[in-house]
């Protein structure tokens, strides 16, 4: 049992990876190619355009279902992974649990939400870098909605996203 100079470690197997997770070939192996920019769906560009609240004042059904899966599935698709976005609902999450502090105080907090979509995208390269603009299109139209009022962001925005990271924990288990 003689493996050169190396004392007793097994000659080195100097093939490329050619399966490994972020190659080509695993990524179409995994059942997702995402070669072209027609093949990443993209948000709808009437997404929430108004408010979230119906003529009742109550937050829209929609937005806590079928919104908030059809989002899920757009980010899935645009393969933009749950830690990501968990991140981004804990810093909306820390932002809503300061009752005390007035909403002016917290809305420079807020619109610091898009500094970091804008931040995440560019990390991205290629075709996830395309897929993250997706994210960074609904963390900028809740942002421009919710600054708005406290009661949109509270009621509005915090619930939406959480319904949001719901479906996408249920898409990306």
């Amino acid at each position: 049992m003689s493996y050169s100079n190396r004392g007793n470690l097994p000659p080195r197997d100097n093939r490329p990876i050619q399966d490994a997770p972020g190659s080509r070939q695993f990524r179409q192996t995994a059942g997702r190619t995402y070669q072209g920019s027609s093949e990443i769906p993209s948000l709808d560009p009437n997404y929430l355009k108004g408010t979230y609240f119906d003529s009742e004042n109550r937050i829209k059904c929609e937005l806590l279902t079928s919104e908030a899966d059809s989002i899920a599935r757009l980010l899935r698709d645009s393969n933009v992974g749950f830690s990501q976005v968990r991140k981004f609902f804990a810093a909306v999450r820390a932002i809503a649990r300061d009752p005390e502090t007035d909403f002016g105080q917290l809305q420079p907090h807020i619109q610091a939400l898009k500094n970091k979509a804008a931040y995440f995208v560019g990390r991205g390269q290629g075709d996830d870098k395309r897929g993250r603009e997706n994210f960074k299109r609904f963390i900028d139209a809740n942002v421009d909605l919710s600054t708005k009022s406290e009661e949109n962001f509270r009621k509005g925005f915090v619930p939406h996203f959480e319904a949001v990271i719901a479906y996408l924990r249920y898409y990306k288990p």
